[in-house]
This record gives C-alpha cells, sequence and structure tokens, in this order.
C-alpha cells in the first residue's frame, strides 16, 4: 500500500445498541467497498488485509466485524441480526461516500 493511505479505526452503533468494529482504509476515493467477512472470521484476518490492498487503488474500503466477531461486542445471532451491523456500517460510510459497494 502506498504511503499516503490512512487507516482509520472505530466503531458504530447498531439499532440494537451493539458496537461494530470497523477498519477504514482511506486514499481518497469517492467510491467505498464495505468487506463483510464469514461465520468466525474478523477484520483483522490476513485475508481481509490483502484485499483492502488490492482494493484501494480503486477505492476506499470499509472492512468491518459482525457482532460475536473481532472487536465487536454482542453475540453472533446464526444471521437473525446481523443484517443490523451491516446498516450501522452502510449509515456510516454514506456520510462521506458518493458510491458504496459491498
Amino acid at each position: 500500500m502506498n504511503e499516503k493511505i490512512s487507516i482509520e479505526s472505530g466503531s458504530v452503533v447498531t439499532a440494537d445498541n451493539k458496537q461494530i468494529a470497523y477498519d477504514h482504509y482511506q486514499d481518497g476515493h469517492a467510491k467505498v467497498i464495505i468487506l463483510a467477512h464469514g461465520f468466525y472470521n474478523s477484520k483483522k484476518a490476513v485475508l481481509f488485509k490483502d484485499m483492502a490492498g488490492a482494493l484501494i487503488d480503486e477505492y476506499d474500503v470499509i472492512v468491518m466485524d459482525f457482532r460475536g466477531h473481532g472487536e465487536s461486542t454482542g453475540l453472533f445471532c446464526w444471521t437473525a441480526r446481523e443484517y443490523m451491523d451491516l446498516e450501522a456500517v452502510l449509515k456510516f460510510a454514506r456520510e462521506n461516500k458518493d458510491k458504496i459497494f459491498i
């Protein structure tokens, strides 16, 4: 990754009050891709860091941890409530980006 890329770590709050952790790889693009992992994974996995590095030339990238994974709070709900996690990250992404991809 090039030197002008910044990585902001933070969290957003879901509708049911869970903290969802993210890493936001920023290079000033108007477009962002949200990478959402599968069961028993994390935004800190080498695979997701590598994907962010591969995409950063054309997109800013947000890598998130679903509830019960990585640095996010709550328990994994077998997809019953994880949509709220993605909604919270989408809301955050909409604040600064023109185009959002998942």
